[in-house]
């Protein structure tokens, strides 16, 4: 929503549809792990089984109904197909990583928000590979979100 300025898109994000096929197989198998180990019985590996589950059952919808992120000048703007969309001001954007060899997670939330309306804010790298991770972090000290030094961006 633009109040008679024009909001000029800097970068849009969109997954590669193998790479979001190929994760989402690695979901779905995880849930069967989840769900193996509550059929074990050990109090632990039942609470460990239903925390699989939820949580990959979380990351099964966040990546499924994922249709784009977009930097503006002013905001970051997640889409979903389902959910509608997520607008978080640059002023108010903090940013984690947790990056790995081949796949990782970059965690935006807005400062003045509670961790559930923050929940579904999060951004796997598998499916835009090192290249989009690289032009994200370059974006984010652009913006001076980030200062770029630290280890988790250092790939």
């Amino acid at each position: 929503m633009s109040w008679g300025k024009k909001m000029e898109k800097i970068c849009i994000f969109k997954y590669d549809n193998f790479k979001r096929f190929v994760f989402i197989l690695f979901y779905i198998f995880s849930i069967f792990i989840g769900l193996f180990l509550l059929l074990v019985p050990n109090l632990f590996a039942n609470i460990f089984g239903w925390i699989v589950v939820i949580v990959t059952i979380a990351a099964t919808i966040n990546i499924l109904f994922f249709k784009s992120l977009e930097f503006h000048d002013d905001f970051l703007l997640k889409q979903w197909y389902i959910f509608g969309e997520k607008k978080i001001k640059y002023d108010n954007l903090k940013v984690g990583a947790s990056k790995r060899v081949w796949s990782g997670t970059i965690f935006f939330s807005d400062k003045n928000k509670g961790y559930f309306s923050n929940f579904f804010m999060t951004f796997e790298t598998f499916p835009i590979g090192n290249e989009g991770f690289r032009e994200i972090r370059s974006l984010l000290i652009d913006k001076k979100i980030i200062q770029g030094d630290e280890n988790e961006w250092n790939y």
